[in-house]
């Protein structure tokens, strides 16, 4: 028995041939190695504009009714002294109105918190206000 050994011919490749299949044999040696780049994290959306309807809106808008108010109350009875001092209002009434003005806004004070130490000590708005912040507003309008 004779052993047979076949032989294969590889074909003879051109010197440009060659570099080309060692690029391609490199690139594909560096593909396999090289761990995959984690994708580009994408940039975050504008934020939506809210729509005032929580406990927390309707907070700010009536602290802003209610500031307004004071404030309108306040350049009013500034105006009545004004036109006092400088004796544009002919009878000089300012101080009668700055004594009603005075008067009111320490009603809306008292008022406020009376309002504030009955939700504090209710259970009408248990979930919607924050307790700890009607306790601060109710001691300053207290005091």
């Amino acid at each position: 028995m004779t052993l047979q050994t076949q032989t294969t011919a590889t074909p003879v490749l051109s010197p440009a041939e060659l570099r080309k299949q060692q690029a391609l044999e490199r690139a594909a040696r560096r593909r396999q190695n090289s761990d995959p780049k984690p994708p580009k994290p994408k940039a975050p959306a504008p934020p939506k504009p809210e729509i005032l309807t929580d406990a927390e809106g309707s907070d700010t808008i009536w602290g802003a009714v209610f500031g307004t108010l004071v404030g309108l109350c306040l350049v009013g009875a500034g105006l009545a002294v004004g036109f006092g001092v400088t004796g544009l209002g002919g009878q000089t009434q300012s101080y009668w109105y700055l004594s009603r003005a005075a008067g009111f806004v320490a009603y809306l004070l008292l008022w406020g918190s009376v309002v504030w130490g009955l939700l504090l000590s209710s259970r009408i708005a248990q979930g919607a206000l924050r307790a700890p912040a009607l306790l601060d507003a109710h001691q300053f309008l207290s005091n």
